[in-house]
């Protein structure tokens, strides 16, 4: 009789075929503890070669289905390059013997925590794209058949204000006290299920997601966890009998139809999820291009600071003021009826508000109201959103558990640029053979704006795929190619095609050993590049020569607005050229040189010579 194979038999033998990524744990330093766990502690850690943060969470291998485990580990490398997902990066075995994953670091903790802290400074185009990207990511998950079964916003994180799906479909497999909670069996009762009251044998399934995430959106709209000191059996009576949270008056009347919808307790009533997504999309559309003005009372935000002041928000990637910010027209149906006791949290009567639109319901798909109001908009706010809207599918996150070196792993990439408009393969083995993949697919491309394959292993030899590339692609505005070892030969193609590149407005190539030679290349193309904006070539070891060259690039070019030359090694004589070209530009704002090694004289000389435009980092 052959013997069952363990749960670590299993996981050796799936990381010896290369499904999961294996890391060795003196990769990581400075461990921090950050949660606790019910098969130990979890740590922050530093990833030493990846110059990041991660989280290391014990696994639970001990358990009846082992290869199922498995299964689900290698199921969560393959989904965990979504945007909105939090990012598996494999596993590795600590000094103790147990198998942690190694996972994300989210820096602004859980959804709840989040909203407890930031809830009175954040506007609703905020609270709106961020329940959009959760739908977003809910929509990735339950397309590739995975529920999540405890879907609650301590299981939501947030990374610089980008809401991350965390622990779905692992909820029987991995010990759960951190980033999730620590409830019984059924999950956290608010969020359940009510089916699961009713049969202990429920088999909950995509729908039940979508009651958990009405109860998301509600908790967005509100800033507070639902029914706050509820006693539990009794709770499970009153969700029962069809008992939700109240309104919360300032909350849009569409935003309330979704939430509503989703909670219903009749599962067969609920949305799909991409309906869902889509109405939250709209409400976003909706309020970033129909331009009324915010009224500080409109809304219950809690107590303004803002008198006569103008803050801003940056949602997406676009940057609006709190006088600019767009508020769509459905946000001004406040019913009076409506009004909550003062003494509740988070409830203030808001004042009649005249003209009210007529709001629109999850079943009315076909009002014309929002294609007329698309016809309105300025050709400029297309431009910036068609892409956004069209095109949202992101690969992304720090993605090591890629291997683009595997050139059908590559080849499966290529076959989603089409889609998508920003693409993130940092860390992901990237070679010379998995660059030119993904350069043939994108030579005609003609959605992707925004590529980042920082941490790779391209070299000279891959910089003449991606610089076919350059010279042919007329979308592409953003490329990061830090940490790829290019070279001086990379330099000098990456500058080659500079020159004939007309669309590239940012370009992050620190840490590339380009050395003086390549450092002179890039400077030179920059006498002929007209797109470039933005450039960070830090970290190159450029030396004297190379900040002479980029002296004279500061003379002459007429676009650069960033500039970040930092840890170069020019020395006193380099700084003295760039003090000799700095008073002649006019367009350079931002100008980087910190550790160069310039002596207290060259930073005077730099002080004394640079323009009155430019705000120079020592």
């Amino acid at each position: 009789m052959v013997a069952k194979k363990t749960s670590k038999e299993w996981l050796k033998e799936a990381i010896s075929d290369g499904h999961i990524i294996y890391h060795d744990y003196n990769e990581f330093k400075n461990p921090e503890k950050i949660g606790e766990g019910g098969f130990g502690s979890v740590y922050k850690y530093e990833w030493k070669s990846c110059v990041m943060n991660v989280a290391l969470k014990r696994l639970k291998v001990d358990y009846d289905d082992s290869q199922g485990f498995v299964k689900e580990l290698i199921l969560l490398r393959r989904i965990s390059h979504h945007a909105n997902i939090i990012h598996f990066h494999g596993v590795t075995e600590d000094r103790e013997g147990y198998y942690n994953m190694v996972l994300e670091c989210a820096n602004d903790g859980n959804l709840r925590d989040y909203l407890k802290e930031n809830f009175k400074k954040l506007q609703w185009i905020e609270k709106l794209s961020i329940a959009k990207e959760i739908a977003h990511g809910l929509v990735y998950l339950h397309g590739q058949k995975i529920v999540h079964r405890d879907f609650h916003s301590k299981n939501i994180l947030i990374d610089q204000g980008r809401p991350k799906i965390a622990d779905f479909g692992l909820s029987k497999q991995l010990d759960e006290s951190f980033m999730t909670s620590t409830s019984n069996f059924a999950g956290l009762i608010e969020f359940v299920e009510p089916q699961c009251f009713k049969n202990p044998k429920y088999k909950r399934d995509i729908k039940s997601d979508i009651y958990s995430f009405g109860v998301i959106l509600w908790e967005i709209s509100s800033g507070r966890k639902p029914f706050p000191g509820s006693f539990r059996p009794s709770l499970i009576y009153t969700i029962l009998l069809g008992k939700r949270e109240d309104r919360i008056i300032g909350t849009p009347p569409k935003y309330i139809e979704i939430y509503e919808r989703c909670w219903d307790n009749d599962p067969n009533k609920r949305p799909d999820t991409i309906l869902v997504y889509e109405d939250l999309k709209q409400l976003v559309e909706s309020s970033t291009m129909n331009r009324l003005d915010l009224q500080s009372n409109m809304f219950d935000e809690g107590p303004s600071t803002r008198k006569n002041k103008s803050q801003q928000y940056s949602i997406n990637g676009f940057t609006f003021t709190s006088s600019q910010l767009l508020i769509p027209k459905e946000f001004m149906d406040i019913n009076q009826s409506e009004e909550e006791p003062n003494e509740q949290p988070n409830k203030t009567t808001s004042p009649p508000i005249k003209n009210k639109a007529r709001s629109s319901t999850l079943d009315s798909r076909q009002n014309k109201t929002s294609n007329q109001n698309k016809k309105t908009r300025s050709s400029s706010l297309d431009a910036n959103f068609s892409k956004q809207n069209n095109n949202e599918l992101e690969i992304n996150g720090s993605t090591s558990n890629l291997n683009l070196s595997i050139p059908e792993e590559a080849k499966n990439v290529a076959a989603t640029l089409n889609s998508i408009f920003t693409l993130n393969l940092k860390m992901s083995k990237l070679n010379n053979e998995g660059i030119k993949i993904i350069s043939e697919a994108l030579i005609d491309n003609k959605t992707l704006t925004i590529l980042d394959i920082g941490f790779n292993k391209i070299g000279a030899e891959g910089t003449k795929s991606l610089a076919s590339v350059l010279s042919k692609n007329r979308v592409l505005t953003t490329l990061k190619l830090c940490s790829n070892n290019l070279g001086p030969e990379g330099g000098k193609t990456l500058a080659e095609a500079l020159r004939k590149n007309i669309k590239l407005s940012s370009l992050n190539i620190t840490n590339n050993k380009l050395g003086p030679e390549g450092g002179k290349a890039i400077a030179n193309a920059l006498l002929k590049n007209t797109t470039l904006t933005s450039l960070n070539i830090g970290s190159n070891n450029l030396g004297p020569e190379g900040a002479k060259a980029f002296a004279e690039a500061i003379n002459k070019n007429k676009t650069l607005t960033s500039l970040s030359i930092e840890k170069n090694h020019f020395g006193p004589e380099g700084g003295r050229e760039l003090s000799r070209t700095l008073p002649n530009n006019t367009t350079l704002t931002k100008l980087n040189v910190k550790e160069n090694d310039f002596d207290r004289a060259t930073r005077s000389l730099l002080n004394e010579r640079h323009s009155k435009f430019v705000k120079i980092n020592y």
